[in-house]
This record gives structure tokens, C-alpha cells and sequence, in this order.
């Protein structure tokens, strides 16, 4: 067992993204668990999802609404997660990647709750769309010009994607209300807030000799 979760350990941490990795397998648990288990009677999903009129019974939900998606969105929300995270991540560091992913997840759920209160509306609001804006804004804004090929065909840069998500997502939630279309691009002022120096790919390289390096004395 022991040897497993090292094995496990060292498959998070290749490549320097442990969160996104984490993120991403803890959003494919909870699908596949979701799909099974009842809680009261009630579905994982209703535990996690985010209901703004039950949020005080239901603390976790303001974070944890992220993590329920369906099969589409596990699958592209993971993919799409994979591409800017990891980039985000290998520039901030994993602990202040991750304060910044909470921040997102929280400053958009915390929103909603706000909106869904002052309406007295009792939507659940659920998935990994939702805090990918703010992750995409700052992605972007990092990576401005960087092409990317939208569905695989058209070259669209860093800076026109986000905006497309944004608008996508903003569409989406708009229709319940328009104060929940704000809310849901409220991750994006995060993006623009100092999260500290970021690596340059000159210290990952650095990074990475020195832990081949303590790899070949552990084999010796």
C-alpha cells in the first residue's frame, strides 16, 4: 500500500502541477461516485452543488460546486483545466496557484450565493466552468498572443479565448438573471490582484536537474 501511494505522490508531482492533478482526479472521483451514492437519500451532488438559500446549512458548497459536472464537462472542463492550470501553476508555484484557484472558486460561489439570496431563488448552481473564467483571464493575461486552435480549425489568441469564455459562461447564467451573469465573472478581478513572482522557465529547468539529481543518490 505504501508503495502505491508513493508511486502516487511521484505521478502528482512529475511535471511540477500536483493541483491540477488533483483537481482534476478529485472532479472524475466525484462523477463516477455521484453516479452511485446516496447520502440521506439524497445524491453526492446535492451535498456539493451550490444552493444560495441553503449555503448556511451548507458551508463547503461555496467551494465545493466546482467539483460537480457532467460527462462533457468532466471531460473538457479537465482538459481545458490541464492546459491554462498547468501553465499557471509551473509559473506561481503550486501553493499560491492553489490560494489563487480558492479564491476564484470562493469569490464566485460567495457571489452567487449573494445574487440567489436578494432573489430568493433557489438555483443550484454547479460546475469547473464557473472558476475557469477567472483561471482563464489570468492565463491569458500572461500569455496574450499565445494561438491556440479553437475546435481544432481556427487560430484564436490567448486574449480573444478568454473573452469568449467569459461570454459563454456570462450568457449562460444571464438567462436565470442578469446579476447572476455579473456574479459569474467576478473570478475575473482575481486575475488582475499580485500573486507573487512568478518562475521563470530558466528556475523549472533548475528545479528539475536537481531532483534527477537527488533521484541518481537514491538509486546509488
Amino acid at each position: 500500500m505504501r508503495h502505491y501511494l508513493a508511486e502516487f505522490r511521484r505521478f502528482l508531482y512529475r511535471e511540477f502541477i500536483p493541483v491540477t492533478k488533483g483537481i482534476i482526479i478529485l472532479n472524475i472521483v466525484v462523477f463516477l461516485v455521484a453516479e452511485f451514492v446516496k447520502i440521506g437519500g439524497v445524491r453526492l451532488e446535492g451535498w456539493l452543488w451550490l444552493n444560495p438559500l441553503r449555503v448556511i446549512g451548507r458551508p463547503w458548497t461555496v467551494l465545493t460546486y466546482a467539483f460537480v459536472n457532467d460527462l462533457i464537462s468532466v471531460i473538457f472542463g479537465a482538459l481545458w483545466l490541464w492546459l491554462v492550470g498547468s501553465v499557471l501553476e509551473r509559473f506561481w508555484g503550486s501553493s499560491r496557484y492553489g490560494l489563487f484557484l480558492a479564491a476564484v472558486t470562493g469569490v464566485t460561489g460567495g457571489a452567487l450565493t449573494v445574487v440567489g439570496h436578494w432573489l430568493n431563488a433557489p438555483v443550484p448552481f454547479f460546475g469547473i466552468w464557473l472558476p475557469l473564467v477567472g483561471l482563464t483571464w489570468a492565463w491569458a493575461r500572461f500569455n496574450p498572443d499565445q494561438e491556440l486552435l479553437f475546435w481544432g480549425l481556427v487560430p484564436v489568441k490567448a486574449r480573444w479565448l478568454a473573452w469568449i469564455h467569459a461570454a459563454l459562461v456570462f450568457a449562460t447564467y444571464a438567462q436565470m438573471h442578469i446579476l447572476f451573469g455579473l456574479a459569474s465573472m467576478l473570478g475575473i478581478s482575481l486575475a488582475y490582484v499580485d500573486w507573487g513572482k512568478r518562475r521563470s522557465f530558466r528556475d523549472m529547468d533548475d528545479r528539475k536537474k536537481r531532483l534527477r539529481r537527488s533521484r541518481l543518490r537514491v538509486i546509488k
